[in-house]
């Protein structure tokens, strides 16, 4: 009996100290795989401290100085496009690198609305092409910076995603049919390659389990997964309302174009595919297609009709 005891506790420590040892050696893991060379986001980042000076609180008031801010910005712009031509993935954030991670929040935000205002420049002059090509590049912007990223990426990438979007729904009630259809088909294309909530919340788990004690880095600790999920619940409602408002914008814009071609609105989403869309946008919290037609204010996820 004595052996069997002495035996039992001898293995249940050895397997103690094979988890205490395995989780210290993932301490030093990686989330992700080898990065891009070279990597687009480097270039966002770049073009970000590129900006010179601030839009001018007055300038929805004064257009002159809207473009004068966006004309003297042209260098940042140019280097955003480069990246957009790149693969990009955010580089894993660790305690080294977490205060420089942070300080790129602003930049970034700043960048996206460099973009916007390049779209609402185009649209005052009546160019619609470049409205839509700015809103779609600045929107694709959005959706890289949360790749391979934890919550604070997929915050920023909400923001920027948002801020992109405004300029196509303010010209929604002007932009013309050609125009409608090619954005319309734009941000599904771009909606198809969206970073899973899900994997941005693992990442989010990893990096917690990473940089906590010991005892917590257990593999499948509930106690960490369930603190981890509850500092990750407002950054998913945020995407998923983002995911939504998207969505429902390139419905818009196909509905949009369909009136101008027509001569009248179309009764259901379902009547726009495929001439004017691949496929009925869905619902990312049902998953299910749209049934209806829904207005541009739809910012918020308690906003979403769960159909």
């Amino acid at each position: 009996m004595q052996r069997h005891s002495l035996a039992s506790v001898t293995l249940a420590f050895l397997v103690l100290l094979a988890l205490v040892l395995y989780t210290t050696r993932t301490r030093q893991q990686p989330t992700a795989g080898p990065l891009p060379d070279p990597n687009g986001h480097s270039d966002f980042v770049a073009a970000a401290r590129m900006i010179q000076g601030d839009l001018p609180p007055d300038a929805r008031r004064n257009p002159d100085l809207a473009a004068a801010f966006t004309a003297s910005n042209r260098p940042a712009l140019e280097r955003l496009r480069i990246g957009l031509g790149r693969d990009c993935v955010v580089p894993p954030i660790e305690v080294s690198n977490a205060q420089s991670r942070v300080a790129d929040v602003g930049d970034l935000k700043r960048l996206a609305q460099l973009v916007a205002e390049e779209a609402r420049e185009a649209r005052r002059r009546g160019d619609w092409d470049t409205l839509v090509r700015s809103s779609i590049d600045g929107i694709d912007l959005g959706l890289r910076l949360a790749r391979g990223g934890v919550a604070i990426d997929l915050m920023t990438a909400t923001a920027v995603e948002g801020l992109c979007r405004k300029p196509l729904e303010e010209a929604l009630e002007e932009i013309p049919a050609a125009q409608a259809r090619t954005a319309a088909r734009e941000l599904l294309r771009l909606d198809s390659t969206r970073e899973p909530v899900r994997r941005v919340e693992m990442n989010e788990e990893a990096f917690a389990r990473r940089h906590s004690p010991w005892y917590l880095r257990i593999p499948l600790n509930p106690a960490l997964r369930q603190a981890t999920r509850r500092t990750f619940v407002s950054t998913q409602q945020a995407a998923l309302g983002t995911t939504f408002a998207t969505r429902n914008l390139a419905q818009n814009l196909a509905a949009r174009a369909w009136t101008l071609e027509r001569g009248a609105p179309p009764a259901s989403p379902g009547m726009l595919v495929p001439d004017y869309l691949p496929a009925v946008p869905t619902n990312p919290v049902t998953g299910l297609p749209l049934k209806r037609f829904y207005g541009t204010a739809l910012p918020a996820y308690a906003q979403i009709p769960l159909e």
